[in-house]
């Protein structure tokens, strides 16, 4: 495989809330083959992290598929993974590209205005898949068939990426694993995430008399006082939820990303969505960090919870203070003890955070669409032992799929440095599905041994140690 490329060199201060930059030209032979850097968020990185790995398969060919990834971590952390990660899609004729892209206040920060219109970490991706376009044939691949993928808040990029018209010539189909626009952490009102930025001015000392000015003075912040203040204004605003999100640009924003509600944008692309059995374990995971009076008050103030979890897909009142009173009497129908409150909660949580938005934005896209459930419970996952969350009901984890395209094996030593033959045959059946997407627009073309039959309402594969299934969706 070969290494990776630079996506651009950015001075200190543009990689500050502005829009991303092609990069320069440079005289000579640059060396492209460093890892990545983190991009600046809670446990380190730096500001200067815009890069692309590129890998192709030794043996030089031509006009392969493009395999474009963008990780997840709620738009706060993580990055594309270690150079080994690309390990299995190597054994494949396909071009890989993993792209980074500005993380949490860095990527998302807005004034709700043309000024800092938000939305920079998406345009990240959009500029790196604009260099795919113009420079992937050099490496073998065909800049005509891109297949972005990704799962969590990658799997909800991918979908932005699909119906954003930055990038209508730049991607040719999308994988979104537990993940879409309208999951509940991935597109937020401008004024909530405007709101959380203003507290962020006020910390670093950078109110001014325009906005114009307070921007100027938030890019000669250092790094390290801004990601400080980042952190402590989600504290003040948001302590329970993920404040640094995509949001609805104002009409001629610069390099404007999403001027819509891009959910209801059209697309004929072709689509794949996935959840997993287990996306509650994320909840649950997410109870032992805060404070139990946090349930207590959820509890007593269910209705108006679930109304606003609600308020995320639908827009009638009436529609919402019945669908929250359905909702409470299905998920918590008695008074129950906390504990199983907050177990019953993570699975109400699980189908209207997870399940449901990728059933409705299924239903809702015009193109080819299949739909999978992870079930497989191997031994990666995002459950334990990979983050610590337990798993007593023996089910997937949040975004598991990652673990079965790439090869993450030497991040983590609670584990050992091969698979078992169950996490092998299930890598290699996610992968031939996904590299059959990239070749043909469908997972399993005709002539394959099985059929993934294309979702029109019921129809999800299932994903399972023995094998994958057709089976309704329920």
């Amino acid at each position: 495989m070969d290494g990776c490329t630079r996506l651009g060199p950015r001075s200190h201060l543009q990689n500050h809330q502005s829009a991303p930059v092609a990069a320069g030209k440079w005289k000579g032979i640059l060396n492209a083959t460093d890892e990545i850097p983190l991009c600046v968020q809670a446990n380190g990185g730096e500001e200067d992290c815009l890069y692309l790995n590129v890998f192709r398969p030794k043996i030089q060919f031509s006009n392969l598929p493009v395999l474009a990834y963008v990780h997840g971590g709620s738009f706060q952390a993580l990055d594309v993974g270690p150079r080994e990660s690309a390990d299995y899609l190597m054994d494949e004729d396909v071009v890989l590209v993993e792209i980074s892209y500005r993380l949490n206040g860095f990527g998302f920060m807005t004034f709700g205005d043309k000024v800092m219109p938000g939305n920079f970490g998406l345009k990240d991706q959009a500029m790196a898949l604009r260099w795919v376009k113009e420079n992937i044939a050099a490496f073998g691949g065909n800049p005509n068939s891109v297949t972005v993928f990704g799962g969590s808040a990658g799997g909800a990029s991918t979908h932005f990426l699909l119906k954003s018209p930055l990038c209508e010539d730049l991607v040719t189909r999308a994988v979104s694993h537990s993940g879409t626009i309208n999951h509940v952490w991935s597109l937020f009102e401008t004024e909530k995430v405007k709101s959380t930025t203003m507290n962020v001015v006020k910390l670093t000392g950078c109110s001014r008399k325009d906005n114009e000015e307070t921007l100027k003075c938030l890019q000669e912040v250092d790094a390290k006082a801004l990601l400080m203040a980042i952190g402590q204004a989600q504290q003040m605003e948001a302590p329970d939820s993920i404040p640094y999100v995509p949001v609805i640009e104002p009409e001629g924003s610069e390099f404007a990303f999403a001027t819509e509600d891009l959910s209801m944008r059209p697309s004929t692309k072709p689509w794949i969505t996935s959840t997993s059995n287990g996306e509650y374990q994320l909840f649950l995971h997410y109870a032992t960090t805060v404070p139990v009076s946090y349930f207590q008050n959820m509890s007593l103030h269910l209705g108006g919870y679930l109304e606003d979890l609600i308020g995320k897909h639908i827009a009638v009142n009436s529609i919402k203070s019945e669908g929250s009173a359905s909702m409470e009497r299905a998920y918590v129908p008695e008074k129950l003890p906390l504990q199983q409150f907050i177990v019953a909660m993570s699975k109400l949580y699980m189908d209207s955070g997870f399940i449901f938005p990728a059933i409705l934005n299924a239903l809702k896209h015009e193109g080819p669409k299949w739909m999978s459930r992870m079930e497989y419970k191997g031994e990666l996952s995002t459950r334990d032992p990979i983050t610590g969350i337990q798993n007593p009901d023996n089910v997937a984890g949040h975004d598991d799929e990652k673990f079965y395209y790439f090869n993450y094996r030497s991040r983590y030593q609670k584990i050992g440095p091969k698979e078992t033959p169950e996490d092998y045959a299930v890598s290699k059946r996610l992968i031939k599905y996904l590299v059959n997407f990239a070749y043909y627009g469908d997972p399993t073309p005709p002539g394959s041994p099985s059929r993934w039959n294309q979702f029109t309402g019921n129809e999800v594969l299932r994903i399972t140690a023995k094998g994958d299934y057709q089976a309704d969706q329920s």
